[in-house]
Formats: structure tokens, sequence, C-alpha cells
């Protein structure tokens, strides 16, 4: 509807001239409710989280997720592993709103400068593991060893030779990866 300025009244928008006083009417142009606004900030808002937004969930997480390794359990000897004798003790620090989840975990791990053996978690099938939000959680993980030619590493050896395990774990928040470089060192 149109409104004329001088005599105030209303004409349907086909009208460009007011009957009365033949004053122009205003041009016809729907205004905008205040939902079709929110909806419309809404739209672009979702847009941009959507053009941006993996970039910045990874960005977010990664400050706000740290992980550390409190306690290694080996098998009968430092290098007798069978896949899932070794339990691997992690608390993930997560001071974020979001609660990820622990998709994987591979380390690779030397003695000196040599390679010895690769922990695995999962060793069967994808598992999900959920980290609580603004908190710490503690995961024991049974972690599956993957030889690499112990003998020769450990082979003239004298002491007790320190194992050096540095790789990544995975996250994800509704399905977009981040990953979390783990480094730590154990005495055998």
């Amino acid at each position: 509807m149109k409104r004329c300025s001088l005599c105030g009244r209303q004409f349907a928008d086909n009208y460009l001239y007011c009957d009365q006083d033949a004053s122009p009417l205003p041009a016809s142009g729907r205004r905008l409710s205040g939902w079709m606004i929110a909806a419309g900030i809404l739209a672009v808002l979702l847009l941009a989280a959507f053009v941006s937004g993996p970039a910045q969930v990874r960005r977010y997480i990664g400050n706000h997720i740290a992980v550390e390794v409190i306690g290694v359990s080996l098998g009968h000897g430092a290098f007798s592993w069978l896949p899932g004798d070794v339990e691997l003790n992690l608390r993930v620090h997560n001071s974020s709103v979001f609660t990820p989840s622990l998709r994987s975990l591979r380390l690779e791990c030397s003695v000196g400068s040599q390679n010895a053996v690769a922990l695995e978690w999962p060793s069967g099938p994808s598992l999900d593991l959920p980290i609580a939000a603004g908190g710490d959680t503690d995961l024991p993980l049974k972690v599956s060893p993957r030889h690499i030619d112990p003998e020769s590493v450990l082979n003239g050896w004298k002491g007790q030779p320190e194992i050096d395990c540095k790789g990544p774990a995975e996250f994800a928040v509704w399905g977009i990866g981040v990953s979390q470089q783990l480094d730590f060192k154990r005495k055998l």
C-alpha cells in the first residue's frame, strides 16, 4: 500500500497519484519486516561460516586442545610387544566449548637416531573417543606396535636407552579434522 504524504489516504500499489490532491505517491517498495532482515543476516553468516568455517574450527580447536602422555605401560620387555600389549595413557586438556573426538594416533618411536617401532591406535575398526568440553579427559589406549627391526637398534647399546616417540593425534569436530602433535621420551 502507498500513502499520500499530503492527505494521508492510502492507495493500492498500482496508483501513481493521489485522486484527492493529485500529488505523486511514493515509489512502491515493500518494506522488509524484521524477520526478513534477520533471515537475510543469518543466511549471510551461515554462508561466511561455510566458506571459512573449517579453517576457523581447526584453528580454534588447535589452540584449545593439548595432549600430554601421562603414562606408558610396556609389555614383558622393551621390544617384546605384541599387538595391544602397550597401554598409552593420555590426558587431553580441552579448554574449548566443543566436544571433539579422538580419531587416531600414530607415533614413530626411535632409540638414538634409529627408528625402532610405530605405535598406532585404533588397531581395528575406526573408533571415536569423545573429549569433554572445558576440562581434562584421561584416555587409556591399547596401542598396536609395528616393529621396525628392534634388534639392530639395541645391538651393542650400553646403559638404559631412551625411546623418543613423535607423531600426530587426530581429532574431529563436526567431521572437521584437527591434528595435534605429540612428543614424549621414556627410559626403557
